[in-house]
Formats: structure tokens, sequence, C-alpha cells
């Protein structure tokens, strides 16, 4: 007897559960886990790259993945028709998403023309993609070292910027319908009331980049023109640094390591938010700590 599919939340992932068998469906990948706590074999698992293809039959209750390569395809049996399409709507999905992670803009640290470009295209899509769009923002700020993303609703358009040296730069525009979703989707993942924007509000994430990952404070506030997202990157790469690498030029840097040596008198530290005060506070300890 075929068990009746059911749906249900893992986790990041979404499951679909139909002949003594699970298919979780996240955002990094599918696997295939048997239902019965006395079959101990590992779930089989693939990567977005991997699937080539999802099939739905309807009037079966069935639904069957195909692989590149040599991996035999996966068939789920005994599922009911809305749950089968609900699979193949998160699946097809997940894949559109897993094509547009392939752009060039995701590929190391992109200059902001790079990432302005990609931007455009993905916002121009006749099926744009929020949640990429906003793992484009946040991870090509912390490759770039910037502070802070804003993403600031004009007339028609959503601005994006980034403050990298305490200088906040054009980084490209997109449709501002397509931005708000950017901007909804934030907000869910930072758990934030994703159905107002009549209000400020402040939420925070955690977001993998490469192989790490960055802390995102979020904060929101309504204007004129629509929801304004300000993101606040902390990032542990940059967090602690010495002297030479802040960036000051030879003399620069010879003379304000002579102030700091100086057994008398203070440093003040000053600038606009993201110019790097806190860096150089930390890094000057460290090199009176490295001194003694």
């Amino acid at each position: 007897m075929q068990q009746s599919a059911q749906t249900s939340s893992s986790g990041n992932a979404e499951v679909l559960r139909g002949g003594g068998v699970e298919l979780h469906i996240a955002p990094d990948g599918v696997a295939l886990v048997p239902m019965s706590i006395t079959d101990e074999r590992r779930p089989d698992a693939a990567e977005w790259s991997e699937v080539e293809s999802v099939e739905a039959e309807e009037g079966r209750g069935r639904l069957t993945l195909t692989f590149r390569g040599s991996r035999d395809p996966w068939t789920i049996t005994g599922a009911a028709r809305p749950e089968v399409l609900w699979a193949q709507d998160g699946i097809e999905r997940e894949l559109d998403r897993a094509r547009a992670r392939e752009h060039e803009a995701f590929r190391g640290r992109a200059s902001l023309e790079k990432i302005a470009a990609a931007l455009k295209q993905f916002g121009d899509d006749v099926s744009p993609q929020p949640t990429v769009i906003a793992e484009l923002l946040c991870v090509q700020a912390a490759r770039n070292r910037a502070t802070d993303v804003h993403l600031q609703p004009v007339r028609g358009q959503m601005k994006a910027r980034m403050r990298i040296d305490g200088q906040l730069m054009e980084a490209g525009e997109i449709p501002r319908e397509v931005g708000a979703r950017v901007i909804a989707r934030l907000k869910v993942l930072a758990q934030m009331r994703s159905y107002t924007a009549d209000g400020p509000q402040t939420g925070r994430l955690i977001m993998p980049v490469d192989e790490r990952t960055i802390d995102v404070r979020l904060t929101t506030m309504p204007t004129i023109h629509g929801e304004k997202l300000t993101l606040r990157i902390f990032d542990p790469a940059t967090q602690w640094i010495d002297l030479d690498g802040l960036g000051m030029d030879e003399e620069t840097l010879t003379r304000y390591r002579r102030i700091v040596d100086s057994p008398t008198g203070c440093v003040i530290t000053t600038g606009p938010a993201g110019a790097g005060k806190t860096t150089t506070t930390y890094a000057s300890l460290a090199a009176l700590r490295d001194a003694e």
C-alpha cells in the first residue's frame, strides 16, 4: 500500500513524503532520505548543479528527478496531485536560482560595475530572482570589504549603494517593485515583519560567504517612495587587522606609528560611519601590545 505524500518543513528544507522516503528540497540541493528508522542507509544527496530536470505525473502521483552524469533517477510515488505539483514548483524554483548563481558576478570579488550589470540583468529578467539579488549584494559587500549596503527607493527604481572605505558608492539599480521583493525576502530571513512597511524595523541574519559567515544587521525605514533598507555588514575577516593592513600610505603610516609609540598624548579617531574608526583603534592597541 502506497503512503500518501505529505508536505512539511524541516529546518531550511521543504519536505515531500511518499513511498517510504522523504525528498528534502533545500537551497543547497536535494536529498532522498528513507523514512524507516531501521534503515541505516545514508541519505542520497545532490547539489542543484547535478539536477537536470524534474517531471511530475499527476494522475499516477509520481515525481521523477533526473541528473547529469551516471546517477540514477529518483522517483517518489504515492503522492497526491497537489503535493506533486507543489514539489515540482519548488524544485524548478530552486533550479532557476541555482542557474542565476552561476553568473560571473558571483565568482570572486566583483567590481561595482560588474555588480551593477548583474543587478540590471536580474532585475530586467522575466522572472526576477529577489533571493539571488539579496545574496549577491551581501556576498559582494563582504568581498569588497563594504561596511554597509543601502537599498534606496526612488522614482521607479531601487538604488543600491555600498559604503567602502567610508565612501558611499553606487552599485546599480533594479526596478522598484523587484527591490521591494528583495527587501521583503531579507526581512523574512531576518525574522522581521515582511507584511508591513509603514514603520521602522530592525533585524539580524547570518549569511555564509565563501568559507566563513557574516553577521548582517538590518534596519528598514518608510519613505515617500517606499521602504528603505540598510544592511550593516560585520565580517570576521575584517575585524582584526594590523597597522600595515589599514591602507595608509608609507609616509602617513610612519607618522602614525611614531604617534602611537609616543609615551604621552592621545589619539582621537574620527570619521563617518564605516570609515574604520574601530578597526584603526584595535590595530593601534595591537601595535602597543606587540611593542611590549
